[in-house]
């Protein structure tokens, strides 16, 4: 008998293949989670039955450049995720921008924003700039800056590049 995956000889009373570690006759699914219950009732023991069954989570990882990885953690498979989320009534509006010295200088309008609704990504090769008003969504990006100062006063961003 050879091995499904890498091909080598294997013997008649072997489970696994000792070069790649592969299943010689992998159980069907319900084999499988079997042996995963069997599992988890030796390592829980009797707290398996508060054990929620049926349910998963999903863990998100995301990072942008300079900034430390943001980790989400939710459970999949609940009434609370099958909910439909609907759209608020938001439009996607590209600010008004006006650059000086040369494109050092930008003024961004951002009028009825909160400073803390402002978010300033720095990507590889360019400046992502996200901004939440009531209705609207402000979203532009500024190709190949290197941003050295930002300031927000009176519905106004001003960023300088070097």
């Amino acid at each position: 008998m050879k091995c499904r995956v890498c091909g080598a000889k294997l013997k008649d009373e072997w489970n696994y293949c000792p070069y790649c570690g592969s299943a010689i006759n992998p159980g069907t699914f319900d084999e499988i989670f079997e042996l995963f219950e069997k599992s988890f009732r030796e390592i829980f023991g009797e707290g398996l039955a508060q054990f929620p069954f049926g349910k998963g989570f999903l863990i998100e990882i995301s990072r942008s450049e300079g900034r430390e990885p943001k980790v989400s953690i939710r459970e999949v498979n609940s009434k609370k995720n099958k909910e439909v989320i609907k759209p608020k009534n938001s439009r996607v509006v590209e600010p008004k921008l006006e650059s000086y010295d040369g494109g050092k200088f930008l003024k961004i309008h951002l009028p009825e924003v909160e400073e803390k609704d402002i978010d300033i990504r720095k990507l590889s090769k360019s400046v992502e700039i996200r901004a939440k008003a009531k209705d609207k969504l402000y979203f532009t990006i500024i190709p190949n800056p290197n941003l050295t100062y930002k300031k927000f006063e009176n519905g106004i961003l001003i960023l300088k590049f070097s």
